[in-house]
């Protein structure tokens, strides 16, 4: 993500700053173009990001420039739009270059300087760069796309963890105060009243509640944008606590934690929303009086639909977790995904927990299991 003068000029469009969407819109036209020779369907296409990776599929939704090139769209902890989140830069903003608070910017650098330095020392100065508003990839800030439903005509799952806010350590009450009066403007004694700095210890729980907070927050109102769209939403908030991470009782269902599952327990699911948009669980329902379809993705419960019950299951569950987990750890240490080669290890016990629990509207409550077999 990085806009320059002389790459707006060089565009042909007169915008530059988000090559993120941009490799990735070309990577779909290739899907588009290819797919069908390995047996695919560029007709059904989906997309799909956790994290910052999220907030880019929520990009290429909110993107005029996108259109056709996929159908559904999956975004894990992450989207660009809703409460707290700065308002997008616009391109000339992102074009100014940046200097220490107080003193006037440094020159900006031409375009074959920069193309002289390291991907490193480019790296390590815009570290944090987001998407901007260019007028081509990106024509208005997203938030604006989707509430006036501007957003492309998609499918979506959506969804955040129960404890997002872990990942990040430790805040003090005074940096955690400056923090929010700086974010927050006139609205920070009413922001405080609610995450409090009353002491360091208060200020780290005020701190990761408010990060789980505002993202499930943004997933939900992504969700109910889309179905106000008329299209199929689907929202779900994960609460699962892996017993085998480190630390696992202080991260708790921690931003990312989801990740290891999406290669075993609910991949069928997943697989089920990417061919036909139904993955088994309730269609999320634009806000009402009545609560709307969340699915809650956690723990085992004694006395659920699973092939195995009570101690005998939760053994098993944590046996799995705890060779998945030593497997993956393994191949990133040997300097390998080995993503496959997890699936089979997830998979070899096919019992899975009982652990999916939606509610639905007016109440009505569902159980599912979490892999079928």
């Amino acid at each position: 993500m990085f806009s320059h003068p002389g790459l707006t000029k060089e565009s042909g469009h007169n915008a530059s700053g988000n090559q993120a969407l941009m490799d990735t819109m070309t990577a779909l036209r290739w899907v588009q173009i290819n797919i069908a020779a390995f047996g695919g369907d560029p007709r059904n296409v989906t997309i799909f990001g956790e994290s910052a990776g999220a907030a880019i599929s929520a990009g290429l939704v909110g993107s005029p420039r996108t259109r056709g090139l996929f159908r559904r769209a999956i975004s894990e902890s992450g989207a660009w739009m809703g409460l707290g989140m700065a308002a997008m830069r616009t391109r000339q903003q992102a074009e100014q270059p940046a200097g220490r608070r107080g003193a006037p910017p440094p020159p900006l650098m031409p375009l074959e300087e920069l193309r002289a330095k390291s991907t490193e020392e480019i790296s390590r100065t815009l570290s944090g760069a987001g998407m901007i508003v260019d007028g081509w990839i990106i024509p208005e800030d997203e938030s604006l796309t989707f509430a006036r439903g501007r957003q492309q005509p998609v499918d979506v799952l959506v969804g955040s963890n129960k404890d997002e806010g872990t990942f990040a350590g430790n805040t003090t009450a005074t940096a955690w105060t400056n923090r929010v009066r700086q974010r927050w403007g006139d609205l920070a004694d009413d922001y405080l009243k609610i995450y409090p700095a009353g002491s360091d210890e208060e200020a780290t729980r005020s701190s990761q509640m408010a990060f789980r907070d505002e993202m499930a927050w943004h997933m939900r109102l992504y969700a109910n944008l889309q179905a106000k769209r008329g299209k199929r939403a689907y929202w779900y908030f994960f609460t699962h606590e892996p017993p085998y991470a480190p630390d696992a009782r202080n991260l708790k269902a921690t931003h990312t934690v989801e990740i290891p599952y999406v290669c075993s327990t609910i991949s069928a699911r997943r697989a089920c929303f990417r061919t036909r948009a139904r993955p088994s669980w309730p269609r999320h329902q634009r806000q009402s009086a009545r609560r709307t379809g969340v699915v809650v993705l956690g723990e085992l419960r004694p006395g659920g639909r699973s092939k195995r019950q009570g101690p005998a299951a939760l053994a098993s569950v944590q046996r799995r977790e705890r060779r998945a987990h030593d497997h993956w750890r393994d191949q990133r240490n040997a300097g390998s995904t080995g993503a496959r080669d997890l699936r089979q290890v997830v998979r070899e016990d096919s019992g899975g927990p009982e652990g999916v629990k939606s509610v639905g509207g007016g109440g009505q409550q569902f159980r599912h299991r979490l892999s079928e077999s």
